[in-house]
């Protein structure tokens, strides 16, 4: 591992965005290796949710999807694969990629689901089932960019491998037609090139952006719940379209956040 990177603490997080073409060329010269990790639940995001569940009287019904060991602070009710994690809320214990939860549609008021629908094999079902369980709700999950990116896992094979080695999908939000996509994370992410000028900026943002560390998706009744899954020989050709699709979600992941932080504002 390399020793020069920091897991920084949660005061060092905020909530600044940059447009990818604004990035000054004196800043980027010199980014050549990831030395900040910005892994954890970033605090003024969870801030701001809790902020507009409080005033929009959502208080009873929460439920966090793949919680682990860190539950969403205002849960009641959590889905873990485990049922010996000691946490107090009511908990369903259930196989994402198959099961039902046995509930009626749009039982909770809120759900809330973070770095779970990646390491799915399913995610179609699980996306299915989350946005069926309430009007509204909240999935993060790991960015393109960091997916895309050497030296973001943390353990010893990070330099060999782009992204979170456990990792099934590369995930993005599309603003525009307010969809989440999923690209499986093929062999062949390891072999494409990125432009150096490309590489560099991706480092720089994911070194000085915490918020880039993650891509956001919210839904609710002005903004339904939309998913693509790719599949090869199905809704694309991987030896056609890989490459673009991979690039195009790091663009439209940046793109997205942008908005979703500008968003957010509006919730303090």
């Amino acid at each position: 591992m390399n020793p020069t990177r920091k897991y920084n603490p949660i005061e060092l997080y905020h909530l600044d965005t940059i447009a990818y073409d604004a990035i000054p060329e004196d800043k980027v010269a010199n980014e050549t290796e990831i030395v900040h990790l910005f892994w954890w639940k970033h605090p003024h995001i969870i801030q701001r949710l809790l902020h507009k569940l409080n005033r929009e009287s959502i208080r009873d019904l929460i439920l966090d999807v793949g919680c682990g060991g860190d539950p969403f602070p205002a849960a009641t009710h959590i889905v873990d694969f485990s049922n010996q994690s000691p946490h107090t809320q009511i908990r369903y214990t259930l196989d994402l990629d198959t099961d039902r939860l046995p509930v009626d549609d749009f039982y909770f008021q809120y759900v809330y689901c973070r770095h779970t629908l990646e390491d799915l094999q399913n995610p179609q079902h699980a996306f299915q089932e989350i946005t069926r369980l309430a009007r509204q709700g909240y999935i993060e999950t790991p960015s393109p960019l960091a997916e895309c990116l050497r030296n973001i896992d943390g353990c010893d094979l990070s330099p060999l491998y782009r992204g979170y080695i456990h990792h099934r999908y590369l995930v993005w939000t599309d603003s525009s037609t307010h969809t989440l996509y999923f690209l499986p994370k093929y062999p062949l992410l390891e072999y494409i090139t990125f432009t150096e000028a490309m590489t560099k900026r991706m480092v720089y943002l994911v070194n000085h952006y915490p918020v880039y560390w993650n891509n956001y998706y919210v839904w609710d009744h002005t903004r339904p719940p939309k998913i693509v899954v790719y599949r090869n020989n199905i809704n694309m050709d991987i030896m056609k379209d890989y490459h673009l699709l991979v690039e195009k979600a790091i663009m439209a992941s940046i793109e997205s956040t942008n908005q979703f932080i500008s968003d957010l504002q509006t919730f303090s």
